[in-house]
């Protein structure tokens, strides 16, 4: 009994290799949809092939019919797709011909993609496997911009009586003639020890002041810190060491800055519309920020958004994404606020579509008269509607073209 059993499993076995040798469908099983923030993962190799040379090289394209993807029917020259539903799918075969001597790199483009919905995405399965899904690209205009301040620190001395309690100021100038004043925050409420404070990048120096900005009876001031000579940067923040020395009853001198790991935000988005229906990116990593960084929504009707800084649209509105990073030395808190606006879902044009980058062709061989011969190579490929709220996906794409 358990010989037969040994037998059939063996059976089995070798009709599921022949019918996966034999069988061109048997690449259509569904994978596991990935990405990488707003990029296709290629599957092809790094190697680097003759390039394309706009000559010598044809395409026929033909669309398959049926859920299975098996069915070919005549070739086409649109690929226009209409009430497509949820999870749905449509194939085609592109199939790439070298009639060349000479072996070529391609890639295959769709020169405009129209959806009327977001949640969709185009996926190849051979030769390469990618996928791209649309969901994850901002259906909408993102701004970026630099903040407009920067974060200085002081340590107080720890044993001159006249620094040990009061409020502390930082007095700024720039090239302009413009000048101000900043109170410093108490970075640790234990040992009051560090303080910062956040002014302007234009600013070309500045000093720190004890007891009131505005109180000459009580200020005790450092020297002047020339940023020309103390290299603060918008990336790396700087802290400022004030000896125990003084030259005068008025003057502490400052001793040398040293880098600090500061909360820091260098570049963020402060402006994000979106469709609804998407995802959006708005992460930010080093060196765009330094410390650990949480993300929050002002209203989770509008939108929400992960650890990552992924947001997901809920509804058609405005408000408020709030970044914020702790610097990973004193603890200090920066943060920024971006203007989400979530806009009703609309017809989505995309231009210059990659379908599969970094094709090798090999060159034309005319003794190579198989059904599959080396100089020809198919692209299969396909559109999913992806969404969750059972629309229909209809997309037009108006030409498919080859490209480096």
């Amino acid at each position: 009994m358990k010989k037969s059993k040994i037998v059939i499993a063996l059976l089995l076995a070798a009709v599921i290799v022949i019918i996966c040798a034999n069988v061109p469908t048997f690449s259509w099983f569904t994978r596991p949809q990935t990405h990488t923030g707003n990029e296709f993962v290629l599957g092809t190799e790094s190697n680097q092939y003759n390039a394309y040379n706009g000559s010598g090289v044809q395409i026929v394209d033909t669309k398959m019919s049926g859920d299975d993807g098996v069915t070919f029917t005549e070739s086409v020259s649109n690929f226009n797709g209409s009430n497509l539903p949820m999870y749905g799918r449509n194939y085609y075969c592109t199939t790439i011909r070298n009639t060349s001597s000479t072996e070529q790199n391609v890639s295959l483009y769709a020169s405009t993609l129209t959806s009327n919905i977001v949640q969709f995405a185009l996926g190849v399965n051979g030769p390469t496997r990618t996928y791209h899904d649309y969901t994850m690209l901002s259906a909408g205009e993102a701004t970026k911009t630099n903040g407009t301040t920067m974060r200085v620190y002081f340590r107080r001395p720890t044993d001159y009586e006249e620094w040990l309690s009061g409020n502390y100021d930082v007095k700024w100038w720039d090239n302009n003639d413009h000048e101000g004043y900043v109170p410093m925050t108490d970075c640790d409420s234990t040992n009051h020890d560090y303080y910062f404070a956040d002014i302007p990048k234009t600013a070309t120096g500045m000093l720190f002041k004890i007891a009131g900005a505005q109180d000459s009876e009580k200020q005790k001031f450092t020297e002047d810190i020339d940023f020309s000579n103390t290299d603060q940067s918008d990336i790396n923040s700087r802290v400022y060491l004030a000896y125990n020395q003084y030259t005068d009853y008025s003057n502490v001198r400052i001793g040398e800055h040293q880098h600090v790991d500061g909360a820091n935000i260098v570049e963020y988005y402060s402006t994000i519309t979106v469709t609804n229906g998407s995802f959006f990116d708005a992460g930010i990593e080093y060196p765009q920020k330094i410390g650990d960084v949480e993300y929050y929504s002002s209203d989770k009707s509008v939108f929400t958004v992960d650890s990552k800084g992924i947001i997901r649209t809920v509804g058609i509105g405005k408000a408020t994404l709030y970044t914020k990073v702790t610097g990973p030395s004193y603890g200090d808190i920066m943060q920024v606020e971006t203007e989400v606006t979530v806009a009703a879902t609309g017809n989505q044009v995309y231009k210059d579509v990659p379908i599969v980058k970094n094709i090798k062709i090999p060159a034309y061989n005319s003794s190579d008269t198989s059904d599959n011969p080396a100089h020809e190579v198919k692209i299969y490929w396909y559109v999913v509607n992806n969404t969750t709220a059972g629309t229909a996906l209809n997309y037009t794409i108006d030409n498919i073209y080859l490209g480096l």
